[in-house]
């Protein structure tokens, strides 16, 4: 997760002084996948350890938004609302 983050912040143009810091990390699950399928939900406490690792670095402020995200439009918009919830 570091390293998309640091390529995240390697698209900013060098010298500017406003790089976004707050991340919301959304779980995807892959269309393929059946509901209920156990190998996503080993996964997610894999996820959230590696949200807290990045925020140990007090780089960046990330935190894992609690829905799934399986291609919903609706789970996507929660996911906007709730950052520019954070934003304001």
């Amino acid at each position: 997760m570091q390293r998309h983050l640091s390529t995240f912040k390697g698209t900013f143009p060098r010298g500017c002084t406003w790089v976004p810091s707050r991340v919301c990390v959304v779980p995807t699950i892959d269309k393929a996948l059946k509901p209920g399928c156990n190998s996503v939900q080993e996964h997610f406490p894999k996820l959230q350890a590696a949200v807290n690792s990045v925020n140990s670095l007090d780089e960046w402020n990330a935190s894992m938004f609690s829905q799934k995200f399986r291609d919903e439009p609706g789970i996507a918009c929660n996911a906007i609302q709730n950052l520019l919830g954070d934003i304001a």
